[in-house]
């Protein structure tokens, strides 16, 4: 329900440009921009974390700027 919901709040998820920005074995990210609104989505579908650089600049955000993490998720759910 919270990704539903996330998507309903951030036209930029339904509307916005696609810019693949990551395919690393069980890990993707693409971002969505619309506007000024800019939305990466990071996931991962290994069993144990990992790390990946990720071009969020090819969303046109700024990498040294602030971003927020809307939804992560855990094999205990949603935090």
């Amino acid at each position: 329900r919270a990704a539903i919901a996330l998507h309903r709040e951030r036209r930029s998820l339904r509307a916005g440009s696609l810019h693949e920005l990551v395919s690393d074995g069980p890990v993707i990210a693409y971002g969505r921009s619309l506007g000024k609104d800019r939305v990466v989505v990071i996931v991962n579908v290994a069993d144990e974390a990992r790390y990946v650089s990720v071009p969020v600049w090819k969303t046109g955000a700024n990498p040294d700027g602030r971003f927020e993490n809307l939804l992560k998720t855990s094999p205990l759910g949603f935090d």
